[in-house]
């Protein structure tokens, strides 16, 4: 029973694997709405539901097929994970970002990046490894595409750098671990497995999970 948005939840694990910090599991999900014992408490549910829903996966891969992922505060930029070595130092531009494997997901601060001017000093640290980050946003048509039968599919190369610009800036990574699969209207994918979650949306699990159909208030 999730208390905190008001779900009575069935969920059949199919698989589950831990490996190298790395949490994978997949499975069929039941939600049942609970029964709120006063106004208060269902006031509660529907804000805790709005809170877990806005600025999610779900969320974001939704105004993917929706075609609405700028105006609803998603800014998407291209991101190459690569190990930096002092010799590759001239390749980056001054434009460029790198983003050190501190950065933790829920902010975006200044101190888990550095611009082209203080990349000597890191590589000369002992943390190796960095992502580039490049300035440009990403239009949505680049990550999702249309087919002949009108089924929407993922499919995007290097990975893709999410901030959600109304919730103090959370960013996540995505990273494709199979060439494409098919997204649905209500944005789950086909494979859940075939998308790699890092940062803000790797931290959520099935206490933030919501029903698939879920729909928060136009309000």
């Amino acid at each position: 029973e999730n208390q905190a948005l008001g779900y009575r939840i069935y969920y059949e694990l199919n698989s589950f694997v831990h490996y190298a910090g790395r949490t994978s599991y997949s499975g069929y999900t039941r939600f049942e709405e609970m029964t709120a014992t006063n106004n208060k408490e269902q006031k509660k549910w529907k804000f805790n539901r709005e809170k877990a829903y806005f600025g999610s996966s779900i969320h974001f891969m939704r105004s993917l097929v929706n075609k609405t992922s700028k105006e609803e505060g998603f800014v998407m930029k291209k991101l190459v994970k690569t190990n930096l070595r002092k010799s590759e130092e001239n390749e980056f531009k001054s434009t460029d970002t790198i983003v050190t494997m501190q950065w933790n997901g829920r902010d975006y601060f200044a101190k888990d990046t550095t611009v082209l001017s203080g990349v000597a000093s890191l590589i000369s640290g002992r943390k190796m490894g960095y992502d580039r980050l490049y300035p440009e946003e990403l239009p949505y048509d680049s990550v999702v595409t249309t087919n002949l039968n009108g089924n929407y599919k993922l499919s995007f190369n290097n990975s893709l750098f999410v901030t959600y610009k109304k919730k103090k800036n959370v960013t996540s990574i995505l990273t494709m671990l199979t060439p494409e699969t098919f997204v649905d209207i209500h944005g789950n994918l086909a494979n859940p497995q075939a998308v790699l979650h890092e940062g803000y949306w790797a931290t959520l699990r099935i206490a933030d999970q919501l029903p698939f159909d879920y729909v928060p208030d136009k309000e």
